[in-house]
């Protein structure tokens, strides 16, 4: 089946499982990986990642998991811009590093993965870029269909953040950059507790309603497959996965402010 790059989410850097046969999986594909010789650069010298390759490994794997679970169909987002890793910022509670593109390349190269190349827009300031599709290859469909239905045994993490500080991204002249459905481009922007003191209690809530999310099973009974369809405003359709991998609670607060 062609990937269809329209049809895809990002990337979610926080998944996580430690149910043994995830682990066991990871282990196996590990291995596989490693014994061909050069698909992995292993950091050398002072410079090495702050989460180990084989823990990015299951990051990777889980999430790739849970939206093959979810719709065999989907494509997973995978920037290939080193600037869209920052392993300390607040954003990234796994401290996933810009490694994980080895990681990803070395599924690609052993058939685990199929791909769809990233698009560099650079006439229309970046409104048609894209980033590079991946899904699970007839491979590792094959042993994904091996699995329990370890939905119930895969979470966020723990260290995932739920307060979000945005702002929209201008030109050189101050203009707004809009994607190509013309929503202005926004961009995630670092901040400390201590910039607002309700940010703690914020925080705090956030984390129990997240928790109580995690202790339920939400659907909608009547749907056939689990997903809704519904058309956006330039009448695609729009496909809305109902499982628990949206079961997660952020609070968004845009202009930097």
């Amino acid at each position: 089946m062609t990937i269809d790059p329209e049809h895809s989410r990002p990337l979610d850097v926080h998944r996580w499982s430690d149910h043994p046969e995830i682990k066991t999986l990871t282990d196996e594909i590990w291995s596989e990986i490693t014994e061909v010789e050069g698909l992995i650069v292993v950091p050398t010298g002072n410079r090495k990642p702050l989460a180990p390759l084989i823990k990015q490994l299951r990051v990777l794997l889980v999430d790739l998991y849970v939206a093959w679970l979810g719709d065999p169909s989907l494509s997973i987002g995978i920037s290939r811009s080193n600037n869209s890793y920052t392993p300390k910022s607040r954003y990234n509670g796994l401290h996933i590093s810009k490694d994980i593109l080895e990681v990803v390349d070395a599924l690609v190269a052993i058939d685990l993965l199929d791909h769809h190349n990233f698009r560099n827009d650079r006439m229309y300031g970046g409104r048609f870029s894209r980033t590079s599709r991946y899904r699970p290859s007839k491979k590792l469909q094959d042993r994904f269909s091996k699995l329990q239905d370890l939905v119930f045994d895969i979470s966020y993490n723990e260290k995932e953040e739920t307060i979000f500080l945005t702002d929209f991204d201008t030109d050189e002249l101050g203009n707004f950059i809009r994607t190509k459905d013309r929503k202005k481009r926004t961009f995630l922007v670092n901040y400390e507790d201590r910039d607002d003191p309700r940010i703690v209690q914020w925080r705090k809530t956030l984390n129990k309603y997240n928790n109580l999310l995690a202790q339920n099973h939400i659907d909608i009974s009547s749907l056939d497959k689990p997903h809704i369809e519904r058309k956006t405003k330039d009448d695609k359709i729009q496909r809305v996965s109902i499982s628990r991998g949206n079961q997660f609670a952020k609070r968004v607060f845009s202009r930097s402010s």
